[in-house]
This record gives structure tokens, C-alpha cells and sequence, in this order.
């Protein structure tokens, strides 16, 4: 084993009875073979939609940065006719203060329907946190070409205005307003799927059409992209709910990786940590030196919101100390934080505590992360899986000893050993590569000195 680059590299080459040609298997633990991404980590504060973020927030020492969020409608007002004034309002605010800048563009505006006639589907909202809660709304349909050329007029706008801005940190604009709460059933109760003929092949190939026209017109500003998960999608195709998101973000890491980052809206201490293999966490989890976060909440409403599954410390700084420690699980450096918990004093301490944190150097967050993990033996489920070429194998081990990962096919034949050393204490992740391995079934069994654990994947050619 040798480190190159932080990065361990394992190459073995292992020979098949009976056949003429050895297979060669590159394994990277612990680390990325893509391009460092972008960060600028720390704690930004979230704002109301088209609010003037008061100064005395954005001046604070622990917050690193402004998450502007305005309506399209408002930078937008009619097809082709845009008004920069609030967001060119918020960013100069935050410069004049030495603060980064975020662009967050939420919802979509009702002209594209009724000037332009963007299909749409109804549906009624089943959230019990919204304002809207039981009433009968519209979304577009996110493959529908008319609704997509407005989206993709949207960002090369955003782009013209302030690609060259170097004090804004990033973009979040594509895929939440493409491919989030796509309801299982319509207004008139039949299945969305059935409706209008969905096909997630077709979602993510618009979805990457979208992001390339965003990687055009912002060369040098990160993403951030939202990962979504379609509730219907195991019922609709039989696969994952998180498959629309993961082949997304494969293509997005691939293909951009020093722009493509991956965010969520719904952290919190009780966000389960392993993520549920089908949950659009487990697609974080994946590629967690590219993350970021929303809080789920704030944790001004007793916190009941934030807390839901029973952490102990039911304080408001337990709580948001909670939901920061179990981003950090997962890799994030990057938070947002409500406007209302930011201006709470009695939060204050936790922030600046976690904006040191974050703060660190690229080892001690690391080592940070190392810290937060659950120390228990286990095994994950590869991801993707069925997969083609490559996999990736995931395990977390409570304390340093001597581990071998090992493939099996269906007969009980060893295929391969992935690891054979001594490995630390936390989680380890290992890259597959089988392409010289035919379709079948095979299982990779993780075995220690007194633990061993069995975990099945499907090669699928």
C-alpha cells in the first residue's frame, strides 16, 4: 500500500483457473478520484425571501457568508425582463462587511403557464408545515421543454449578471426546481407516474442538460445542487427512491468536479447517520467532501421540529448543536442557519464553537469527522447496486484492527481480496472496479479477528 497524494492505492491482479487473462482491480480507500471541489466553508445565515438581511446579522463573527434567497418571480417579473435590485442589494451588503454571497432562486412563476403554456399537474399539499397545507396546488412538469428553456434563460441570465463576482460563493438554482416533491398522486387522486408518463432516464438526461448550460455561463462559481428523491420511483419503476439524484450527481461529480457540489435542505440531529440506501442522503454520503447543508428548521419552536426522534439535551443549543455535529458526520462544512436562531444569543456560543470548526485545516476536519462517527462494526450495502463498471463499498470499524475485505461469486470461489491491513478506527470506503467480471451475483464479506459480515451485489451488464 502506498499514499500518493493522500490518496492509497491498491493494485492487484488476480488469476482465473481455466482462463487467459489476469484481472486487474484498482482500489482507492479514503479517498476521491475526482478534482478537489470548491469549498468555502462556515456558517451562513438564511435570510426571508426578497428581506433586507439586517446588518447586525451579517456582521457577526461566526458567520462567514449570506444565503440571498429570492423568488424567480421577483428577478423575473415577466418573460425576459429581469430586475437585479434585491440581489444586487444583498450582495453588496455582504461585501461591505467582508462576507461571502449566496444566490438561492426559489419556485417558479405562474407566466410560464399562462403566457407560454408550460404544462402543469395539480396536487394537494400533504405538508403539515406549510402555509398551503390541504390546498390545491400547481407544479410544471419537469421534463416539459417549454418550462426548461425558461430554467435554462434563468441561468444564463444569472450568469451574464454575476458569473465574474468572485465574493459570490455559489449558486443554487437548478435541479430544486426540476426535480424536488414530485407528488405520487395528483389532484383528482390517480398516480403522477401513470399521468403523464414518467420516465426517470428522461428527468435525469433534462436534469444534466440543465447543469451543462449552468457550467457554460458560471466557469468558475460552484453549484450547489439539490438531491431529491422521488417518493414514487419504487413503485413507478422498482427502483430507488434516491436513483433520479444519484445518476445526477454521477454525472455532475464526473464530469465537473471542481463546480459540482451536492446539498440538502433537511439537516438536523435526528437526519439517521448511515443514511437509508434509498434516501438522497446515502447519495451524499457518497461524495461527502462536496457537501452542504440547510437546517431542516430553526429551533425556535421549543424545538420540537428539529427534534423529533428524542436527543437528550432539549435546549435550543442542544438541539442546533445536534444537527451541526451530525452534519459533520457526514462531511459538510458548509451550513446554513436560519436568520432566527443566527440573532438567538443563546445560540452564539455553539456557532462560534462550530466556526472554528469548520474553520480547521482539510486534516483536523477530517480528524473532526473521525471524532463524530458511530464506532460500530459495520458493513454497508455497496452503492450503486446492480452496478457497471464500479462500486462502492463502505464499512466503519470501532476501533483500530487487522481487517480483510474479500469477494466471493455465487459458488463460494474467492474472486479477490480488497483489503488484507490494519485499518483505523471509523469509516472506510473502497472503490470496485469489476469490469472484467461477468453478470451474476457475487458477496464481499468483511471479516476482523472476532466480527464478520456478508453483503451481496449484483454485477448487471
Amino acid at each position: 500500500m502506498k499514499s500518493i497524494k493522500n490518496c492509497f492505492i491498491i493494485l492487484l491482479k488476480t488469476y482465473y483457473r481455466m482462463k487467459y487473462f489476469y484481472t486487474t482491480i484498482f482500489i482507492l480507500i479514503n479517498s476521491s478520484v475526482y478534482a478537489q471541489f470548491i469549498i468555502s466553508p462556515g456558517l451562513y445565515t438564511l435570510g426571508t425571501a426578497d428581506k433586507t438581511t439586517p446588518e447586525n446579522i451579517v456582521n457577526l463573527p461566526f458567520i462567514d457568508g449570506v444565503v440571498i434567497r429570492t423568488k424567480w418571480e421577483t428577478v423575473e417579473k415577466q418573460p425576459g425582463l429581469f430586475d437585479w435590485t434585491y440581489i444586487d442589494s444583498e450582495v453588496n451588503n455582504a461585501k461591505k462587511f467582508g462576507k461571502k454571497s449566496v444566490i438561492q432562486i426559489l419556485g417558479s412563476p405562474a407566466w410560464i403557464r399562462d403566457s407560454l403554456n408550460a404544462q402543469v399537474y395539480f396536487y394537494i399539499d400533504q405538508n403539515k408545515y406549510h402555509p398551503t397545507f390541504g390546498d390545491t396546488l400547481f407544479g410544471y412538469i419537469p421534463w416539459d421543454n417549454i418550462y426548461l428553456q425558461r430554467v435554462k434563460n434563468l441561468i444564463t441570465a444569472l450568469g451574464a449578471k454575476y458569473a465574474a463576482d468572485t465574493n459570490i460563493a455559489y449558486i443554487n438554482a437548478v435541479s430544486g426546481s426540476i426535480s424536488r416533491n414530485l407528488p405520487e398522486k395528483i389532484a383528482d387522486g390517480r398516480n403522477f407516474w401513470e399521468v403523464f408518463d414518467y420516465n426517470p432516464d428522461t428527468l435525469i438526461a433534462k436534469l444534466c442538460s440543465v447543469l451543462d448550460v449552468y457550467m457554460s455561463v458560471f466557469p468558475n462559481t460552484p453549484l450547489w445542487s439539490s438531491m431529491d428523491y422521488v417518493s414514487f420511483e419504487p413503485k413507478a419503476t422498482g427502483k430507488r427512491p434516491n436513483y433520479v439524484c444519484g445518476e445526477y450527481a454521477k454525472y455532475g461529480v464526473g464530469k465537473y468536479p471542481d463546480r459540482f457540489g451536492l446539498w440538502r435542505e433537511d439537516i438536523s440531529g435526528c437526519t439517521l447517520y448511515p443514511p437509508n440506501p434509498g434516501s438522497p442522503w446515502a447519495v451524499m454520503s457518497n461524495y461527502s467532501d462536496r457537501t452542504g447543508a440547510q437546517m431542516l428548521w430553526h429551533v425556535q419552536d421549543g424545538p420540537t421540529r428539529m427534534n423529533q426522534c428524542g436527543i437528550a439535551d432539549t435546549t435550543k443549543a442542544g438541539v442546533m448543536q445536534a444537527a451541526l455535529e451530525k452534519g459533520i458526520m457526514f462531511g459538510i462544512r458548509y451550513f446554513e442557519i436560519y436568520g432566527a436562531d443566527v440573532k438567538d444569543t443563546s445560540l452564539h456560543n455553539v456557532f462560534t464553537l462550530f466556526s472554528e470548526k469548520l474553520h480547521s485545516t482539510l486534516t483536523d476536519a477530517k480528524e473532526m469527522k473521525h471524532n463524530s462517527e458511530i464506532r460500530t462494526f459495520q458493513l454497508f450495502q455497496n452503492y450503486p447496486n446492480p452496478f457497471n463498471p464500479s462500486t462502492t463499498i463502505r464499512f466503519s470499524l470501532p476501533k483500530t484492527e487487522h481487517v480483510t475485505l474479500k469477494v466471493f461469486d455465487v459458488l463460494g470461489n474467492e474472486i479477490t481480496t480488497l483489503v488484507n491491513a490494519e485499518m483505523t478506527a471509523g469509516e472506510h470506503s473502497i472503490v470496485f472496479d469489476a469490469k472484467n467480471l461477468s453478470s451474476g451475483v457475487y458477496f464481499y464479506q468483511l471479516k476482523t479477528n472476532s466480527l464478520i459480515k456478508i453483503m451481496k451485489a449484483e454485477v448487471l451488464k
